[in-house]
């Protein structure tokens, strides 16, 4: 994993320069950014944070690329674990596809439909489809989930059906991909909390709504006994 590959991953709320592959910075809230750099004094990688403007002293180095990106990527939370070899997820396409790594191999993950059954095909990246994914970003592996997804890969005339994963790695890769999925349906769930608590006006909007019904139910309750009374007299 390289530098350009976190570009991707965490693009568009990231700071990356194409002349310079050795840094990148992320904010992850309107007071912190993380900044990952290589040390010019030595091999190891610096990942700092910078606190509404000032650097922190608490900076951690990494001894190659590698981790570092890792690192990285855990401190985002866009990865649940920065272990080299567990199976984790580092993007997603809802629906598409999941983009998955485990020891500096690339794993797509790609859900095919058909009319009453419905499966995914995973396969290794090439170095060929790696370099792509590093010159285009997310819209080679949209480009290659089509073709995948549009060959039919189950049946054995697809050139994607021999390069399925194991049953192994495919193990992996789906325990992966459902604690993705778990700590992304809580991460969301925590942040509405978040952000029905600090936004007093969704309570008020309840509110009003509220009021409007009863309103509108007086209001029909109110012309149903004039009609009533105006026919009693008639």
């Amino acid at each position: 994993m390289k530098i350009i590959d976190l570009h991707h991953i965490l693009y568009p709320m990231v700071t990356y320069y194409p002349s310079n592959d050795e840094v990148i910075s992320y904010g992850l809230d309107f007071d912190i950014t993380i900044h990952l750099e290589k040390s010019r004094n030595s091999q190891q990688w610096c990942l700092s944070f910078i606190e509404r403007g000032v650097l922190r002293k608490d900076t951690l180095y990494f001894t190659n690329e590698y981790l570092a990106c890792l690192g990285f990527l855990k401190i985002a939370t866009k990865i649940i674990s920065d272990i080299p070899d567990e199976m984790k997820v580092l993007d997603y396409r809802e629906g598409v596809w999941y983009l998955l790594e485990k020891q500096q191999e690339f794993f797509l993950d790609v859900q095919c439909d058909l009319r009453h059954y419905s499966y995914s095909w995973n396969i290794k990246l090439d170095l060929k489809e790696i370099l792509e994914y590093r010159a285009k970003g997310i819209k080679s592996l949209d480009d290659l989930a089509e073709k995948i997804y549009s060959s039919q890969p189950f049946y054995e005339e697809s050139i994607f059906h021999f390069r399925k994963l194991d049953q192994n790695i495919s193990a992996e890769e789906e325990n992966a991909i459902i604690k993705f999925n778990q700590k992304r349906a809580e991460y969301v769930k925590k942040h509405y909390k978040s952000f029905t608590k600090s936004d007093p006006s969704i309570d008020i909007s309840k509110n009003i709504f509220s009021k409007n019904i009863l309103y509108w139910f007086m209001l029909i309750f109110s012309v149903i006994i004039i009609l009533i009374i105006a026919k009693y007299f008639q």
